[in-house]
């Protein structure tokens, strides 16, 4: 009993912390390996993808289904999600950077303002907050890993092995706190793009699901290094 307690407590403590920026830069030198990864993934491209998606939200043990447009700007970080109701009312249009998430409109009810908070925290942690880079180490493994750490804090990057896309990140401060996947990657402007984005928050237990049709937009930009 005691030792459940003391499991318990410790999840508690991890949940309220925050992860520290691990975003470059890297303490580990850059290899081919890490280097054609990190190279190869859409999220490092410097162009812009947009695309309509469906969604399902699970939170506070209610079930939400919503859709809308959802873009990400891979050279400048940012993304703009614009989430409709299943009868096409506008229920928040966000954006998004990795540090902070502005409210371009939203509906006034306070369960549409937690609702919005959670899936900006999801996109976020999927698509924006930390991005494989050439600098983090290196695992070979059922995947390739590419791993960022500092003391007891991993953020992890899976790709398969034989593509090369991205399957997955995860969050580690001495156990799992919150994990993406990607699926059905299909060719969009050069790259494999993932058309089916999961999250789970460990913590809160929510999970958000998309399914996404990704196509990418024709802005002069480069790619990014990291």
């Amino acid at each position: 009993m005691k030792y459940a307690l003391l499991l318990t407590a410790l999840l508690v403590l991890l949940c309220g912390c925050t992860a520290p920026s691990l975003d470059p830069p890297g303490v580990a030198a850059a290899t081919p390996r890490s280097e054609a990864l990190a190279g190869s993934f859409w999220g490092n491209s410097g162009h812009l993808f947009q695309g309509r998606y469906s969604a399902v939200l699970e939170w506070d043990g209610q079930l939400v289904t919503f859709q809308g447009v959802l873009m990400i700007d891979t050279r400048q970080r940012q993304a703009r999600l614009v989430a409709l109701s299943d009868l096409g009312a506008r229920l928040f249009d966000i954006s998004l950077t990795p540090e902070q998430t502005s409210v371009h409109t939203s509906l006034p009810h306070f369960g549409i303002s937690r609702m919005r908070e959670r899936v900006a925290s999801a996109v976020r942690r999927m698509l924006l907050g930390y991005l494989p880079g050439v600098h983090d180490g290196v695992t070979l493994d059922a995947q390739t890993l590419l791993s960022r750490c500092s003391h007891d804090v991993c953020l992890r990057s899976g790709f398969d092995p034989d593509t090369g896309v991205l399957l997955g990140k995860e969050y580690r401060a001495r156990q799992p706190l919150w994990r993406a996947t990607f699926a059905d990657y299909r060719q969009t402007g050069g790259y494999q793009v993932p058309g089916r984005l999961e999250y789970a928050d460990i913590c809160r237990r929510d999970r958000l699901t998309m399914e996404w049709n990704p196509q990418r937009k024709m802005v002069n930009h480069e790619p990014i290094t990291h």
